[in-house]
């Protein structure tokens, strides 16, 4: 008989698993300060994108009622 993984598949597995180790705190550290860069960025890639219109949405809404407001005045 052979030793092939195939007819034995559960020995590599719990050799894995008792090769299991818990990160290193300073490991943790590092992924979070990653992780909350990233978003950071991301956050801030959007709010880049998003401001423009929104500036230009209340530019628009301001001119407009400045329109209706001196349009309105002289009608009276």
């Amino acid at each position: 008989m052979s030793d092939s993984p195939t007819d034995r598949p559960e020995r590599p597995i719990r050799g894995l698993a008792e090769q299991e180790l818990e990160p290193s705190p300073a490991f943790m550290v590092r992924v979070r300060r990653r992780i909350h860069r990233r978003s950071t960025v991301s956050q801030l890639a959007s709010f880049s994108w998003a401001l423009p219109k929104a500036i230009i949405t209340e530019m628009a809404g301001i001119i407009r009622h400045l329109f209706v407001a001196l349009g309105g005045g002289k009608e009276s």
